[in-house]
């Protein structure tokens, strides 16, 4: 999920050209828009990561506003498995309150911190017990969760996305 640091969020990335291409608006609407795509982002690097959807974020972004799954935003209007569903991807999510203790290597996550103010991809690796993540904002990518979260950050919940297939 080494790639998802290319599509900051809150600094010039490949990001916000992929917006204004999609919506056909100027860099600063794009800058500001892209600062609510954490669950769109996360999502695409989940299920791009497990090799289960191949399509770049501007196809992924462009996919679900034409079938109504998200607004401009990146807000989501259904649940993942539904949007799975509406992909053709085969995706068992587990969610866990906390850092599951049962981690196996390369497992990918989403995490949702702040009442789910904001989302996080993440992957583990269980030599050091602990998850690694890849966040689009502003706390440090590819380091351990609880090293990156801030002292106010909550975890919400943690869900592990694992292959199924495709439909």
């Amino acid at each position: 999920m080494e790639f998802l640091i290319d599509y900051n969020q809150f600094k010039k990335s490949k990001l916000q050209p992929i917006i204004q291409d999609v919506l056909k608006i100027n860099y600063d609407k794009a800058f500001d828009i892209g600062k609510k795509h954490c669950n769109l982002l996360s999502t695409w690097g989940i299920i791009t990561d497990l090799e289960v959807y191949e399509e770049t974020y501007e196809d992924f972004y462009k996919t679900l506003l034409i079938k109504n799954i998200c607004n401009k935003e990146g807000y989501l209007y259904l649940d993942k498995p539904e949007i799975f569903k509406e992909l053709c991807i085969e995706c068992k999510i587990t969610k866990y309150e906390s850092i599951p203790y049962d981690l196996d290597f390369n497992q990918r996550f989403q995490i949702a911190i702040n009442n789910k103010s904001h989302f996080m991809a993440g992957k583990s690796f269980p030599d050091n017990r602990n998850i690694i993540l890849y966040d689009t904002s502003s706390r440090p990518f590819g380091t351990e969760l609880m090293e990156a979260l801030k002292k106010t950050d909550r975890i919400y919940w943690i869900k592990k996305y694992e292959e199924v297939g495709k439909c």
